[in-house]
């Protein structure tokens, strides 16, 4: 994850890398393993496109929760390294 990393998450709000950590990292949060359907996959030379739908399920706050959301993050090389730099979600 980039340093300048920018994530509009389903709720349309804009979160940075930190907030994103902070969320993931919460006590009482965690997310089950999930499998992408209809995945998209685009690449160029120094950058790429990839997402699709989730079906995510967790617990937050030691509530439990399940929802359905689109994905896409957009990718970027920079000094040979490939780092996610966007990411957009949204309920399908």
């Amino acid at each position: 994850v980039a340093d300048d990393y920018t994530l509009v998450n389903s709720s349309g709000r804009i979160q940075s890398k930190a907030a994103l950590i902070a969320d993931y990292t919460a006590p009482g949060y965690k997310i089950e393993p999930f499998e992408i359907q209809q995945p998209i996959e685009k690449a160029w030379s120094d950058g790429a496109v990839m997402g699709g739908i989730v079906d995510l399920r967790g617990v937050d706050g030691g509530k439990p929760f399940a929802v359905k959301l689109r994905f896409a993050d957009i990718w970027a090389k920079r000094n040979g390294k490939w780092q996610v730099i966007y990411t957009h979600v949204s309920r399908p």
